[in-house]
């Protein structure tokens, strides 16, 4: 789960737009990595699979703080996948994890009733090739 400024310094070069970081994800996918989260602050995350790729923007929200929203991202996602979430529900739920840590400062998450409706709050928008994504950011 990098976020952009991770992702461009993994692969040693700028990624000058979004169609760019839905390859670069998907190139990390081809070396056998499962499920590629990359978090782009307001814009959303995009999430890559195999066979699936999908945005996921977060509902407006007052930001408190930015420690922690990757790693609660990155618990969200955990935990969808213990439950057998798809890709879409999994990036939901991790965006709003993410989204829970933004608006508080400290190393808990918001109670389940607000992370559910952070949740609802959270568009998803598929990603099927490199022309889809140029019209969903």
């Amino acid at each position: 789960k990098p976020n952009l400024n991770e992702l461009e310094e993994l692969l040693g070069r700028r990624l000058a737009d979004d169609a760019a970081i839905l390859a670069a994800a998907r190139s990390l996918i081809e070396r056998g990595i499962r499920t590629v989260a990359v978090s782009m602050g307001a814009r959303g995350a995009i999430f890559v699979e195999a066979a699936a790729a999908v945005l996921a923007v977060p509902p407006k929200i007052v930001v408190k703080t930015t420690v922690g929203a990757g790693d609660a991202m990155v618990a969200g996602l955990i935990a969808a996948k213990l439950e057998g979430l798809d890709l879409s529900e999994s990036a939901r739920r991790a965006t709003a994890y993410a989204a829970g840590a933004l608006g508080r400062i400290g190393p808990q998450l918001p109670p389940p009733e607000i992370l559910r409706s952070l949740a609802r709050g959270v568009t998803i928008r598929q990603l099927d090739d490199a022309h889809a994504i140029a019209g969903a950011l």
